[in-house]
């Protein structure tokens, strides 16, 4: 990582693509902390690089809701997991918005996002609500192109 870092700069794409994959490497070694970091560090790398809005900080804050989804039903008790996972989604689902251009794709997000909320207990958000309405159409799961 510092060799790439040194090569090409912190705010390169290719770093927070990085920092994702590492992220995903410490949630499969037990290591949710480390993950933590590498997630936020990765959407802000895209955040600044391609905008607050793009595709690429999409699919990070989709990793990161999944990490606090996964720290969440390690600590119940602890609510502030559960929204920040619904945050990401929220606004993981806005940019999918603005860039799908496909209904089906849309179906097939919400419906993986509705999933995330459910087993968060947040099934009455506004955010529920819209996503059950887009995610009506019949779709597979692993369609969704932020995931």
């Amino acid at each position: 990582m510092a060799i790439l870092e040194k090569r090409v700069g912190f705010n390169h794409p290719s770093v927070g693509g990085v920092l994702r994959c590492l992220g995903d490497l410490q949630m499969e070694q037990d290591r949710p902390k480390a993950a933590e970091g590498l997630y936020a560090k990765s959407v802000a790398v895209f955040d600044k690089v391609y905008g607050e809005e793009s595709i690429h900080s999409g699919k990070a804050l989709v990793h990161l809701a999944r990490f606090h989804q996964v720290q969440s039903s390690i600590d119940a008790e602890n609510q502030g997991h559960s929204e920040k996972a619904e945050e990401c989604l929220s606004r993981a689902w806005s940019i999918m918005k603005l860039h799908s251009q496909s209904t089906r794709r849309l179906s097939s997000c919400a419906k993986l996002f509705l999933y995330l909320l459910d087993t968060l207990g947040r099934t009455s958000s506004q955010l529920s609500h819209e996503l059950e309405a887009a995610g009506r159409q019949t779709v597979p799961l692993n369609f969704c192109t932020l995931c």
